[in-house]
């Protein structure tokens, strides 16, 4: 991994929700000592001594007011950034380049660090600032591989999962190590080692060895759930805490579920079970570790929670009901659009509650959250429907910015209408680039890499222009800054 610095310091202390571009004070340069003029007299002399030291004074004073200020203002800055995470620094001007590193990738953000893998599959955390290597997992054994991934909470905040929470910081790291060892009768026999690690500090928290080759690594209810292979073609799983290593349960097979020779085994969860399939079946239930001889089927709930303390939940029905803070609940006619970057919960409450975005079918629809009252309902994007990849990229008082792989739109949120589009450079994932006044889009232009545009986020007007490396292939925030991901590696801009 090739590290390659660009410019130095911290950015700019500025304010990062809806606001105006507010730059951090300059140092004033110190007062030069004062010399009466030839011929002065003395008296006066010393009186306009008197007067520029009372105003050296004051500059003095006004220095440390405007230190204070500085450090009040980072720490609202810094505030801002941890209540929305995606929210990046103002973007009133095209961001230039921090720094760089070759040949990674980005595999999430760290509570204090962007995370990022090397082609060895280790996870490094990096000072977002200026781009150092604060810490490393463990390298592979020699002969072996390694791959880690990143875990984040859930969207009720209650335990970790391996889906991804969009912009949060990561709660967890995991890594599992593969390597051959000597078996009996001088075969080699495939383990499996997997360690769970503070993604704030890069400490091991916990370590687990598996006595075969990796078939599963997921999460149940906050525990890691594992499973693996042996030589003989049976099956293994343990049930265990992340943060303690503490064994819940662990169940091996008396039966061969895989070839002797080959772990390829398919796998499928169901309502709390795990289901192998090879040369035999074995179904597994993940609260007991007991086996049992049915599989089930998803329950499809999930819950996910807003900013304002109120709780969206899916039913095993596929319906969708609002929670609000009090215990209320409120029907909601789809599923909701939740906000990525919405407005800033420190300010006060607007009168007209902001709408609830939801999509059902074809059709976009602004709900009161208080009641459920449906406010206006509309055909999105002129007509094109709202498909099912939507996401809610940024969202004010009275604008939200919607976009798909393809294109991006605004909408007003006092009737639906359509404010403004724009087509989209097809990077797989639209994720939210804004600060809350401008939206960066990545856009094609013609070229290899495409361009990154900063628009207003009410007008749709372009605010500057900003060429893409070639080869790109993402762009996410993190820490205030935009992460390009490129062929060549990753850069940070700020």
């Amino acid at each position: 991994m090739r590290r390659r610095p660009v410019g130095g310091g911290r950015p700019a202390g500025v304010e990062v929700v809806l606001v105006e571009d507010e730059r951090a004070p300059r140092r004033a340069p110190a007062p030069e000592a004062a010399v009466p003029p030839a011929g002065a007299r003395p008296e006066l002399a010393g009186r306009r001594s008197r007067v520029r030291a009372a105003a050296v004074l004051a500059l003095v004073g006004v220095l440390g007011v405007a230190g204070v200020l500085q450090t009040r203002h980072q720490a609202v800055v810094a505030a801002a950034l941890e209540r929305q995470p995606g929210l990046l620094r103002p973007l009133s001007a095209a961001p230039t380049e921090r720094w760089a590193l070759a040949r990674v990738s980005v595999a999430g953000v760290g509570p204090r660090d962007v995370l990022v893998s090397t082609p060895d599959g280790r996870l490094h955390g990096v000072d977002p600032l200026v781009g150092e290597v604060r810490w490393s997992t463990e390298a592979a054994p020699a002969g072996g591989s390694s791959w880690c991934s990143v875990l984040h909470r859930t969207g009720d905040g209650a335990v970790v999962a391996r889906a991804p929470r969009e912009l949060a910081a990561a709660a967890l790291v995991v890594c599992e190590q593969g390597r051959w060892v000597p078996g009996s009768l001088g075969s080699r026999v495939r383990v499996t080692t997997a360690t769970t690690v503070d993604p704030a500090t890069g400490a091991v928290l916990a370590r687990r060895g598996l006595g075969g080759g990796l078939l599963v690594s997921d999460t149940v209810d906050g525990d890691l759930v594992h499973a693996w292979a042996d030589l003989s073609g049976r099956v293994g799983v343990v049930r265990w805490d992340p943060w303690t290593g503490e064994e819940r349960w662990t169940y091996r097979s008396d039966d061969r579920v895989t070839e002797r020779r080959s772990n390829g085994v398919a796998v499928h969860h169901g309502a709390g079970t795990v289901t192998f399939v090879g040369s035999g079946t074995l179904t597994v239930d993940l609260a007991t570790g007991s086996r049992v001889h049915r599989r089930g089927l998803g329950d499809g709930t999930a819950a996910e929670r807003l900013p304002d303390g109120s709780v969206a939940l899916r039913g095993a029905d596929g319906t969708w009901t609002l929670i609000g803070a009090d215990g209320a609940r409120v029907a909601l006619p789809g599923a909701p659009l939740l906000p990525t970057v919405g407005p800033d919960r420190a300010a006060p409450a607007p009168a007209t509650p902001v709408p609830l975005l939801v999509r059902d079918g074809d059709r976009l629809v602004g709900v009161d959250p208080r009641g459920g009252e449906i406010l206006w309902q509309v055909t999105a994007a002129a007509g094109r429907g709202v498909p099912g990849e939507t996401r809610l990229l940024a969202q004010t008082s009275d604008t939200a910015v919607l976009a798909t792989t393809e294109r991006a739109w605004a909408v007003d949120l006092a009737d639906g209408s359509e404010r403004w589009r724009s087509p989209l450079l097809q990077l797989g994932r639209t994720e939210p680039l804004t600060d809350g006044t401008v939206v960066a889009l990545a856009v094609p232009d013609g070229t290899g890499g495409g361009a990154l545009v900063g628009v207003d986020l009410r007008s749709g007007d372009a605010r500057w222009r900003l060429p893409l490396p070639a080869g790109t292939t993402g762009l996410r925030p993190a820490h205030g800054l935009v992460l390009v991901t490129s062929s060549d590696g990753v850069r940070a801009m700020g």
